[in-house]
């Protein structure tokens, strides 16, 4: 029995068309993502099918025209999706901007949520593409793969470098995101009911024989050479003149009038518009000038919360160099009882996490000038009507002098074994990002464990720099309020392959 063939990807389609100009590439390529583009620009242009499916053949064209520089990109869905976008706003903006605009006021208006389904339809579809391109690429992506395309998590993890765990919490955190964008907009929906609004109405199938005509006809306008479409844009720019002077010769007496009325409703209109771009260029300048002083603020903010860290850095510092001999520290129960060299441990660190954030422990000095941090982020869910909770954690070490940029100075300078802070998830992900590109960071070790409500589970610790093992035992137990509660002991172990002494 022979085996089946595996399915191209998307960058094998693009390939062979660009190469090949093969036209049964294309049209795969065409079949498998046109559902997406043509219901985005249906939503974008008011449910008009004319304009949606003029606005696909636009986007199908210029895939065609830059099928060579394309042949690379990761997710080809999400450069239609805002290539779509693009030619969807300009559609909009030339022929029924003001309608737009006084439907969306009106959507806007309306803060009550309605119970008919396709009532919130009617008012989610006229925003959810301006919202969606307001997220990141990262998260609008994963939508769009998950929701838009239905996609198993594996297959939306393996599209973007990520196990299928983190692929979910991706695309949750990003569902999050955009629920944040639409209630901004008056929409307030659940999770669920977003995800099924997404996955149902927010991809509907095109008219038959859409596919056949964009496929031959962007095909056809991939293999123009430069200079042809060169005529042919000096074809379109003139064509209302050709037509005007052919009107002449057949309806000369009329032509004069004709021709001034015309006249009269281009400088009525060119008036209109100018007075529209001089609203829009004073609202641009006041909209910078905002941003400008928003940022002289934020700026200000920044130095002032980072010289109030360093200061509280050295009172820290301060007090422990003054301290009476006698003074000496509660002593606290012995977690290393051979007094084997190693880092500091957790003991006894309790806290609440809230939904959406992540816990930060640690600051140990394991290399000169680096600390090491433990990021531990814990999220329930249910399965078969019990608590579930998943913990990513991770091990980075990061200089000293680049912790206070990001709000985490005290770990810089303090080795109090229970120091802990709260950050926002997406917080600590854009602080991952700064860093790796600075190469500002080192992960030492990344996992994720799952637990029962009130379970205890374990993280292990190891690095070329440490003598043994640190184990960090957790217990979530998960609050009525929706806040989970952490417990965190610290122990040595000796390495598996150590030998006795």
């Amino acid at each position: 029995m022979m085996p089946a063939a595996a399915t191209p990807t998307d960058a094998e389609l693009l390939r062979r068309y660009a190469d090949e100009r093969s036209e049964a590439a294309f049209a795969e390529l065409v079949r498998r993502h046109l559902d997406v583009v043509h219901s985005a620009a249906l939503r974008q242009v008011g449910g008009n099918s004319a304009a949606a499916a003029d606005i696909a053949q636009g986007v199908f064209t210029e895939l065609a025209r830059q099928a060579s520089r394309l042949t690379r990109h990761p997710a080809l869905v999400g450069w239609l999706y805002t290539t779509t976008h693009r030619l969807a706003v300009r559609q909009v903006r030339d022929e029924s901007r003001r309608q737009r605009r006084e439907r969306e006021t009106h959507a806007m208006q309306e803060s009550h949520r309605s119970t008919d389904p396709e009532a919130d339809w009617s008012r989610l579809a006229p925003v959810l593409d301006e919202a969606m391109h307001e997220l990141v690429e990262a998260d609008r992506v994963a939508l769009l793969l998950r929701h838009f395309e239905h996609r198993p998590f594996a297959d939306v993890g393996a599209r973007l470098g990520l196990s299928e765990n983190a692929a979910r919490m991706r695309v949750e955190r990003a569902l999050d995101r955009l629920r944040g964008r639409l209630a901004k907009r008056g929409i307030t929906s659940t999770g669920s009911a977003l995800a099924l609004a997404l996955g149902g109405p927010a991809v509907v199938a095109a008219p038959a024989g859409l596919a056949a005509n964009i496929a031959a006809g962007a095909a056809a306008a991939g293999a123009i050479t430069a200079s042809t479409f060169g005529l042919l844009s000096l074809m379109a720019s003139t064509k209302l003149k050709i037509g005007a002077v052919v009107v002449g010769f057949g309806l000369l007496g009329t032509a004069l009038l004709v021709q001034q009325q015309h006249l009269e409703r281009l400088r009525t209109d060119q008036s209109a518009l100018t007075a529209q771009l001089a609203e829009q260029s004073t609202a641009l300048r006041d909209a910078q000038q905002l941003a400008a002083r928003k940022d002289a603020e934020l700026a200000a903010a920044q130095d002032s919360r980072a010289e109030l860290l360093r200061l509280r850095g050295e009172v820290a510092r301060l007090r422990r160099q003054t301290a009476k001999p006698s003074a000496r520290p509660e002593a606290k129960p012995d977690t290393n009882p051979d007094n084997r060299p190693g880092p500091p441990l957790i003991t006894n660190v309790r806290t609440q996490v809230p939904p959406g954030a992540t816990m930060v422990v640690g600051g140990w000095n394991w290399s000169e000038g680096r600390r090491a941090l433990l990021f531990l982020t814990p999220v329930t869910r249910q399965d078969d009507g019990k608590s579930v909770v998943d913990v990513e954690s991770r091990i980075t070490q990061i200089p000293e002098g680049t912790l206070t940029e990001f709000g985490l100075g005290r770990f810089a300078t303090s080795d109090d074994p229970e120091a802990h802070e709260m950050m926002a998830t997406a917080q600590v992900q854009e602080m991952f990002d700064r860093l790796f590109q600075r190469k500002d960071i080192e992960t030492l070790q990344s996992a994720q464990i799952t637990t029962g409500d009130g379970q205890q589970a374990a993280v292990g610790i190891s690095s070329d720099d440490l003598p043994d093992v640190v184990v960090v035992e957790v217990t979530p137990t998960v609050l009525p309020d929706g806040r989970i509660e952490v417990t965190l002991a610290g122990k040595l172990r000796p390495r598996p392959d150590a030998k006795a002494p």
